[in-house]
């Protein structure tokens, strides 16, 4: 994002020579597995990084959290993050891509795909 590419920001070369929609990874790696996911770590200075993106013309911005088991408790402490965040995200004037990834190798995953679309 803070580069140049023949002479133009990242997001811009992305966008008007590559046809590449521009977004940034803004999670800084996931926490330790508690109630069967794994949360995103605190995200320090995102408000910064955000504003940063906005005006480095990034379009939007992915992050990532991993459900491994089919506990209620713990899925929804991981909507509610991916959510909060990416009001955060919103507000600044970013699009958030919201991605709650279940663990393709969970026994549980059809019930966890349930309770999500609960």
């Amino acid at each position: 994002m803070d580069r140049e590419i023949e002479g133009l920001p990242t997001g811009q070369y992305l966008w008007e020579k590559k046809g590449i929609i521009p977004f940034i990874k803004c999670d800084k790696g996931l926490a330790a597995e508690a109630n069967g996911v794994q949360l995103m770590k605190p995200i320090p200075n995102l408000d910064d990084l955000l504003k940063k993106s906005v005006a480095k013309n990034m379009f939007g911005t992915k992050m990532r959290s991993v459900i491994k088991s089919a506990n209620q408790e713990g899925i929804q402490a991981i909507v509610d993050q991916q959510f909060n965040i990416g009001k955060q995200i919103i507000a600044a004037g970013l699009c958030p891509i919201i991605e709650p990834e279940v663990d393709i190798k969970s026994p549980d995953k059809e019930d966890i795909e349930d309770i999500l679309k609960a």
